[in-house]
């Protein structure tokens, strides 16, 4: 940026009695402050040009991880919140008749990225059939499933 010279405008003088903080401005000073709120426009729209390319860098890769929803820049600031829902665990189960039965057990998390701090909070956990159906936990060894109400006991291999 060059420098310019600052030539200060003609000026009528003030009555110090009338207003004793009143001090005459040049016009420099006006052209400066112009300058300095055009320099702080396009800082600011850098940073949300920056933050939303984030944001959808952000959603792309949330997306392939299979996260279950996505909220952009809210008006509180730079906060991203997402709830994925993995999968933690496992279990071979048998039925009452012999058959062999999967549980799933999934966990839900919540991902906050405030400022480029990432932080997890774990959430709730829940247990369903490879199909999706609902299985209740009854103890460390049996399960229930919703629909039938029938119980299923771990196989001893993954106790």
């Amino acid at each position: 940026m060059h420098e310019r010279p600052c030539v200060p405008s003609k000026v009528e003088s003030v009555d110090d009695s009338a207003a004793p903080f009143s001090k005459p401005i040049s016009l420099c000073r006006y052209q400066d402050l112009a300058e300095a709120e055009n320099r702080l426009r396009e800082q600011q729209a850098q940073e949300r040009n920056s933050r939303e390319e984030r944001s959808s860098q952000i959603t792309s890769v949330s997306q392939q991880l299979g996260a279950s929803e996505v909220d952009t820049d809210n008006s509180r600031g730079r906060f991203l919140n997402r709830t994925i829902e993995k999968e933690i665990q496992r279990y071979d189960c048998e039925g009452i008749d012999g058959s062999s039965i999967t549980v799933v057990e999934c966990q839900y998390f919540l991902e906050q990225d405030q400022d480029g701090s990432l932080r997890t909070y774990p959430g709730a956990r829940r247990f369903a059939l490879a199909n999706g159906s609902a299985v209740r936990r009854i103890d460390g060894k049996t399960f229930e499933l919703v629909d039938t109400g029938e119980l299923i006991a771990v196989r001893a291999c993954n106790i």
